[in-house]
């Protein structure tokens, strides 16, 4: 560069001699004499240099290559021999019969005069570990025969040396492309010896060296697929560590680096017997910085990101929406996977987001323009039943249409009249054993939070007949189910005194929790036509027997009282089960009725001590917000494990779910059950 420099600066400064006409001149003839004498040094010296970088290249090459080496010797097992106590012709003579196999004349020469402890207390114990990290990779048959010599305390630490030895020695011949049998000594010996393999099994893939790594950390930096299975399958899992596996894949060196890490390092992110790379097990174990990490790798790789696995047909998109993670998720679909793609059952990962109870992950999906047809209806007998909730349709906050109590008689048959062949209302247990029709867990209408099952039957319908002027309420036309014998048609007044109590209901409720949160309580007076509560033993006489009951069973749960900010105490479950069901048994005559129940305790109580009704189990199957945290009704998956397991006739679900995924209906009629929605 220098040169080229003073080059141009002498041209311009020649032809500017040259402009001005004094080429001739003496300055001119002695700058251009200079220069030119300076160009055969400057020569050389490049010359010089490009020589000694030529050496210099040839030099390094040579140190590269590998020396052909002598038939019968090892330059290793001739420097750990070296170090022996014996004389230098003896120690030389030793390594013919070694390497052939015959380990007898070191071994005699090792015990020879002294007990095996004695020798491993003196110089020769470093002799046999070198000799032992010699054999654990060249000839694995004198490895068993030289680890007698060490006291069993020791065996398990030469135990971990020799498969890190292993490890790397396959390692650095896959990585330099050197054909070794070291890959055969170690499938031969590590893989298939399976008194070796126990022996260390239980402990050395858990323990660390010095760099806080396992075995596992050294075999992931060179790619060693075989080896990282052979790992981690001798990695039991145990109930203080559900999953070992997953620990050891994540557990950390003296670096904070992780196997997983190592293996994106060194671009080993293909491929497994089961058709997996690393970004499916970033994307299972829920790793946001792990997938980003593989997702940059393989990208800069040019390597194919939408990789089924063999088995299922899973790609890493799978693995994240069945386990619901919902940040890997979003960078998955950033990163361009395909959100249509099917399993080898033919389906999405949405599905399976939605059929684990993972449905706030299916906003993060396009809705497709047109929905795949999914047989829904194939070989129904029948048309389906009209169900009326809560009689003629729960009670919500909105004033457009007139709306009648629920869970109340004149709601029933009002529901009946519109064409319906099952009413559905909830059944609750007082605190005197008397079973009530009532949806919410407290009684607000009281001015308390307090329970139903804190109740009497008395306290129970006194709290409806105070919402009447007259301590008795009116209802639409039809008959007065309180206090009315005669059964004679009213309808309800609208006057002053009417509207003065609809204030004075609301203004006793104002401050209980559930009036708080919702701003108004069912079927009471001045926002619903009200209706006086009603007992099952009334609802089970006075309504039609053409009528069918779907009775949902609703035993007090935890967090109902927490929200209340009440007590968890309830009357115990046996006894309120058996009181719905003697009432059943007395008063249910040949009505068709249903028993559903979000309590799982509850489903199976009424399966076993009764096998006339259906009983179902009622699930939310993770439809937001999720307050209930019974794991047992947390996606539709667990739900029907569950009633498969008690024998239930089916399960009830938030409609969501089948809009998000209607194949789930044909899934669970597939198994010879029932899918209907509950309430929304």
């Amino acid at each position: 560069m220098v040169r080229k420099l003073n080059a141009d600066a002498i041209g311009r400064i020649l032809a500017k001699l040259e402009r001005y006409g004094l080429a001739d001149s003496p300055t001119y003839r002695n700058i251009q004499s200079r220069w030119q004498s300076l160009q055969p040094a400057w020569e050389t010296n490049l010359f010089d240099r490009l020589s000694r970088l030529a050496r210099l290249i040839a030099d390094i090459s040579s140190g590269l290559a590998l020396p052909d080496r002598a038939k019968g010797r090892s330059l290793y097992l001739a420097g750990a021999l070296r170090q022996s106590p014996w004389p230098q012709a003896s120690a030389n003579a030793l390594q013919q019969p070694f390497l052939t196999g015959d380990a007898d004349p070191v071994i005699q020469l090792l015990i020879s005069n002294q007990t095996k402890q004695d020798v491993l207390k003196q110089s020769s114990l470093h002799l046999v570990r070198d000799l032992l990290k010699f054999t654990a990779v060249r000839a694995p048959a004198q490895y068993e025969t030289l680890l007698v010599l060490l006291p069993s305390s020791e065996r398990l630490t030469i135990e971990q040396d020799a498969f890190k030895w292993w490890t790397t020695a396959i390692g650095r011949r896959r990585k330099l492309n050197f054909s070794s049998r070291t890959t055969e000594v170690y499938r031969k010996y590590a893989l298939s010896n399976t008194e070796v393999r126990d022996r260390w099994a239980s402990q050395a893939p858990q323990t660390k060296d010095r760099f806080g790594r396992l075995l596992l950390h050294h075999a992931s930096s060179y790619g060693l697929l075989e080896v990282c299975q052979e790992l981690i399958q001798k990695l039991p899992d145990s109930p203080t560590d559900a999953n070992a596996a997953v620990q050891a894949i994540l557990s950390t060196d003296n670096e904070g680096l992780t196997p997983l890490h190592l293996a994106v390092m060194g671009n080993y992110t293909l491929a497994a017997s089961r058709g997996e790379v690393a970004l499916h097990v970033a994307a299972q174990v829920g790793r946001v910085d792990y997938t980003t990490l593989v997702l940059q790798a393989m990208s800069e790789e040019g390597t194919e990101l939408d990789v089924p696995n063999t088995s299922r047909g899973w790609t890493p998109l799978f693995f994240a929406c069945a386990n619901g993670h919902y940040d890997i998720v979003q960078l998955l679909l950033r990163a361009g996977l395909s959100q249509e793609r099917t399993d080898c059952l033919g389906w999405t990962a949405k599905e399976y987001a939605v059929f684990k109870g993972h449905l706030v992950l299916a906003d993060l999906f396009e809705t497709p323009d047109a929905p795949r047809s999914v047989d829904l209806v194939a070989n129904v007998p029948r048309s389906p039943l009209l169900v009326g909730h809560r009689g003629a349709g729960q009670n919500v906050k909105t004033h457009e249409h007139l709306q009648i109590g629920e869970n109340a008689l004149e709601s029933f048959l009002s529901a009946a009249k519109l064409g319906a062949s099952f009413v559905e209302f909830d059944i609750q247990i007082t605190r005197d054993l008397k079973a009530v029709a009532f949806h919410d867990f407290s009684l607000s209408e009281s001015g308390t939070d307090v329970p139903i099952h804190g109740i009497t039957l008395d306290q129970f319908l006194h709290a409806s007949h105070l919402q009447s002027p007259h301590g008795n309420p009116f209802s639409v036309p039809g008959k007065v189910h309180s206090g009315d014998k005669a059964g004679r048609s009213r309808s309800r007044s609208l006057d002053g005194q009417f509207e003065a109590g609809a204030v004075q209901i609301r203004d006793r409720m104002k401050h209980t929790v559930d009036f708080k949160q919702k701003g108004f309580k069912p079927n009471t007076r001045g926002d619903f036509i009200q209706d006086s509560f009603a007992t099952l033993k009334e609802i089970l006489v006075e309504l039609p027997q053409d009528i069918g009951c779907d009775i949902e069973i609703k035993y007090p749960r935890v967090h109902e009282a927490v929200d209340a900010g009440v007590a968890p105490v309830a009357i115990e479950i046996n006894s309120f089960v058996d009181i719905v069901l003697e009432e059943l048994h007395r008063y249910g005559g040949e009505r068709h009725i249903i028993l559903s129940s979000f309590t799982p305790e509850t489903c199976i109580l009424l399966a076993v001590k009764q096998k006339v009704y259906p009983v179902f189990f009622i699930t939310y199957a993770g439809k937001a917000p999720m307050s209930d945290m019974e794991v047992r009704a947390a996606s539709l998956q667990v739900a029907v494990h569950f009633a498969r397991r008690w024998n239930l006739a089916g399960v009830v679900f938030a409609c969501e779910p089948l809009l998000l995924c209607p194949r789930l209906v044909g899934f669970v009629k597939a198994r010879g059950w029932y899918a209907r929605p509950t309430e929304t």
